[in-house]
């Protein structure tokens, strides 16, 4: 006999808020670290179109970061008992496979600001109150 399923582990609206709140504050202290530390450095070894490709997709993570944190201190988000809101953000294609970025830890950065994007859609989607 095999060992029974495990039930999938269902969250309050609470649980899913935190949980996308911390994720969200710990990447945006990744995006920080890389790009204004050792991201900075490998940059400038870049040609010039590949330094603004990089320096974009910066620029778009922590816009994806900060309609994330946005949505998530919305006052009706807070209490033991969140009314959820719309989201009004929208989930972003993948980084390409030939972007500078990718295989890099700004790489994995812009897919993780990407997730938790898509995961503000689907709570929205989940627990908003019509």
């Amino acid at each position: 006999m095999g060992r029974p399923a495990r039930r999938a582990k269902i969250e309050t609206p609470r649980q899913a808020l935190d949980r996308l709140y911390a994720e969200t504050v710990d990447c945006g202290d990744m995006a920080r670290g890389w790009f204004d530390g050792p991201g900075l450095a490998w940059r400038e070894g870049l040609n010039p179109a590949a330094r603004a490709a990089v320096a974009t997709e910066g620029l778009a993570i922590t816009s994806r970061l900060m309609v994330v944190m946005s949505w998530l201190l919305h006052a009706a988000h807070a209490g033991r008992e969140p009314r959820v809101q719309r989201f009004a953000g929208s989930p972003e294609e993948p980084l390409p496979a030939n972007h500078p970025l990718a295989g890099t830890p700004g790489g994995a950065i812009a897919a993780k600001s990407r997730e938790l994007l898509a995961r503000a859609t689907t709570i929205a989607s989940l627990f908003q109150e019509p």
